[in-house]
């Protein structure tokens, strides 16, 4: 492990007493996660729609990268809020080092949550109460340049329309069809604090920054693209608010060839800073759903 990854694991144990997440070297993790049923994770990944699952259903065939832009920041997060059912552990792997930048910040969730009652109370009291929708238009192709990226095809893993609006009404989410192809998506009102039972607390369990700030594109506007549950506008000032604390309270991870991060989903938001690499797989991430894959190593 690289002796920055180190300290930063060091820093994120002993200020926040997280003892779920390690990084090691694990190359020879590549061709036993490659064994596993593909049959059955593509299944599992059909339950898992409409989160950002770029490269997950790949990962088994060729450990396809994360495809936003390189040049781009992915803000903090949980791994697919946004949708009823989401993973409760990740696998971050660095198959080829950056030359620089790439790194993953974390940030414990239930300080964020802590920090936003104490300054936005009655802002806090809302999200509560309402939760928030999500909206976004995805294409019908995959668009490379969006931070979205997958068209709707990808996204429900069929070409057929039928069976995309069969896939997503499980989800418990809208689909419309635009003009152009496109298909608009619906999924809310969702919780956006949840209660981690393992820990007795509450937690920041939402994508609100992430939608606000970065899902923008000729098809999205990120003012509309995540609202209160009752549809009313997220006041612009307390979500840059909400991006300031996380900044403030997040430890970065940086990454040498090689590392595998743990995260607990339901714990740590995160992100990615953005980096320049000599080759295109620069960084591959592992999301896993909670089934028998977290357990290949």
């Amino acid at each position: 492990m690289v002796a920055g990854a180190a300290v930063a694991a060091a820093a994120i144990a002993g200020r926040y007493g997280i003892h779920s997440w390690q990084a090691f070297k694990a190359r020879p993790i590549v061709p036993r996660m490659r064994k596993f049923d593909e049959g059955g994770f593509q299944a599992a990944m059909t339950q898992a729609q409409g989160g950002e699952l770029k490269g997950v259903d790949m990962l088994l065939l060729d450990a396809k990268l994360n495809e936003s832009p390189p040049d781009q920041k992915i803000p903090f997060h949980h791994e697919m809020a946004q949708v009823p059912e989401f993973p409760s552990k990740l696998f971050f792997y660095c198959e080829v080092e950056p030359n620089s930048g790439g790194e993953t910040p974390l940030v414990l969730s239930h300080v964020v949550y802590e920090r936003m009652k104490e300054k936005h109370p009655e802002f806090v009291q809302r999200l509560e109460e309402h939760g928030l929708v999500y909206v976004r238009v995805l294409g019908e192709d995959d668009d490379p340049s969006s931070p979205i990226g997958r068209g709707w095809k990808s996204t429900f893993l069929t070409h057929d329309k039928n069976v995309a609006e069969e896939r997503a009404a499980k989800l418990g989410m809208k689909l419309e069809w635009t003009e152009e192809g496109g298909a608009k998506t619906v999924m809310g009102p969702i919780p956006a604090i949840k209660f981690d039972e393992s820990r007795n607390r509450k937690v920041w369990f939402n994508s609100m920054v992430a939608a606000y700030t970065w899902w923008e594109d000729k098809r999205n506007d990120p003012r509309k693209t995540v609202t209160f549950g009752d549809w009313e506008p997220l006041p612009k000032d307390i979500v840059h608010d909400c991006l300031r604390i996380l900044e403030e309270e997040c430890v970065a991870v940086p990454w040498q060839r090689g590392d595998v991060l743990l995260i607990d989903n339901w714990a740590v938001l995160h992100s990615r800073r953005p980096f320049e690499s000599i080759s295109e797989q620069a960084t591959t991430s592992f999301y896993t759903i909670p089934l028998t894959l977290l357990f290949c190593i």
